[in-house]
């Protein structure tokens, strides 16, 4: 958050561990930073890995560029909403040999045929298979 601030001290920043502002100011923000600095707190605790780093740049209430970092993989996943394109970012100590690539990005469309869906492990329940089996057989 220091480094976000320090880059783009205009913008507010929104997260579950900084002291929040008033729903009544921050609903006429135009743009703000939204950060979830520890993503799978389970997760973490339990030492499975499973835990990301998510940032995301918000303009009226819709994101326009998102960043989730996976600290145990050194990878970097980032997209840029309005060009809709996505890159990852693999991580080395010698920076000189990390590795950029461009990757897919998933469809918006629940009815694209390329559909993904992505479910927590530690968080499923028959109710969330219920509302996927339905997705999937809606496709």
């Amino acid at each position: 958050m220091d480094s976000l601030r320090q880059l783009t001290p205009d913008i507010p920043i929104i997260s579950e561990e900084n002291k929040q502002v008033d729903y009544s100011i921050r609903k006429n923000w135009e743009w703000f930073w939204l950060i979830d600095p520890l993503d799978g707190t389970k997760e973490f605790l339990k030492g499975n890995g499973q835990f990301t780093v998510n940032v995301a740049l918000i303009h009226k209430n819709r994101p326009v560029l998102g960043v989730v970092g996976v600290p145990t993989r050194d990878t970097i996943y980032y997209a840029d909403v309005e060009t809709n394109k996505a890159w990852r970012l693999r991580l080395n100590l010698n920076l000189e040999q990390s590795s950029l690539e461009q990757i897919k990005i998933c469809p918006m469309d629940p009815m694209d045929l390329d559909l993904c869906i992505l479910q927590s492990n530690s968080h499923s329940n028959d109710a969330t298979q219920g509302v996927i089996a339905r997705i999937v057989k809606s496709v």
